[in-house]
């Protein structure tokens, strides 16, 4: 499979958005839902902490796998779920605890992606999946001095 101009380009709009959503979620909290600023902040805060427990999780899931492409497949698509779902809880939000769930969802999705996204990458890419086993190295022929004995 090759990746080409495409796949850079949705990655770097990918990798734009999620840089720019911090900052954009802090003037949302502060002048779209008036919230307090250290409301905002900790809900902030508290999602990207979240988001740092679930990547060594999500690793567990992805290596704990026996299906190769299933076990990298599942991940994402429940990463881009939770991503969505966050995104929908902010744009329903009207006070400071839904703005903290929305903030723990988009700090989940936005944490996890990465990984979770490039171990599907190497999968699919990979001339054989990545938890094989490697194979045996061929036999020593016996040197001919060996054999005269």
């Amino acid at each position: 499979m090759r990746f080409g101009p495409r796949y850079a380009a949705a990655l770097t709009v990918d990798a734009i958005g999620a840089g720019l959503l911090r900052p954009f979620l802090v003037v949302y909290g502060l002048s779209v839902l008036h919230l307090p600023a250290a409301a905002t902040g900790l809900a902030l805060s508290a999602g990207l902490l979240a988001g740092l427990v679930a990547v060594p999780l999500t690793g567990r899931w992805i290596d704990a796998g026996t299906h190769p492409f299933r076990s990298r497949v599942l991940p994402v698509v429940a990463t881009l779920l939770i991503r969505v779902a966050g995104v929908g809880v902010l744009l329903a939000a009207h006070g400071v605890p839904a703005f903290s769930v929305a903030s723990l969802l988009l700090g989940i999705g936005n944490q996890v992606w990465p990984p979770a996204h490039a171990a599907l990458v190497a999968t699919l890419t990979a001339p054989e999946p990545a938890d094989a086993p490697s194979p045996r190295p061929a036999p020593c022929a016996t040197p001919a001095s060996a054999r005269a004995r």
